[in-house]
C-alpha cells in the first residue's frame, strides 16, 4: 500500500511554485513592443517601451512582468484614465519602469499589483501623478 506524506507533498508542491515564480522575473512580459505614436492614443501591450508620447485607448491587465518601460527623455504617459494592473506583487515587476530617462511624466490613471507602482532609478525630473 502507497502512503504519501502530505507534508512532503506541499513541500513539493511551494518548490515548484517558487521556481515558476522566479522563471516569470526572468521571462519578458509578453509581447514586447516599441510605442511609435508621436501623440494621440496608442494600442500598447505589456512590456511595449516607450519612445514617445502616448495615451493608453484601454486597461493594460495582468502583466507579469513590467507594465510599460520607458526607452527615451521627455516621455508623456497620459494613462488617459485606464488601468494598468500585474498579477500580484510577488510576480510583476514594476507598472512603469524608468530607468535612466529624465523628464518623465506618468499621470491620469491608476497602476495596481505590481511590485513596485512606478520604478524611476536616475530618472531625473521624472513626476508621477497616478
Amino acid at each position: 500500500m502507497n502512503t504519501i506524506n502530505p507534508s512532503s507533498q506541499r513541500r513539493r508542491r511551494l518548490a515548484w511554485v517558487g521556481t515558476a515564480a522566479a522563471l516569470l522575473l526572468l521571462a519578458p512580459s509578453g509581447p514586447t513592443s516599441t510605442a511609435q505614436a508621436a501623440t494621440g492614443e496608442a494600442a500598447l501591450e505589456c512590456g511595449s517601451v516607450v519612445t514617445h508620447d502616448v495615451r493608453l485607448s484601454r486597461d493594460l491587465r495582468d502583466c507579469t512582468g513590467n507594465g510599460l518601460v520607458v526607452g527615451a527623455d521627455d516621455v508623456d504617459i497620459d494613462l488617459n484614465g485606464h488601468l494598468i494592473s500585474g498579477t500580484g506583487p510577488f510576480v510583476s515587476l514594476s507598472g512603469i519602469d524608468i530607468d535612466a530617462h529624465s523628464s518623465v511624466r506618468v499621470h491620469n490613471g491608476r497602476i495596481a499589483d505590481f511590485s513596485r507602482g512606478v520604478l524611476g532609478y536616475d530618472a531625473d525630473h521624472a513626476t508621477s501623478k497616478v
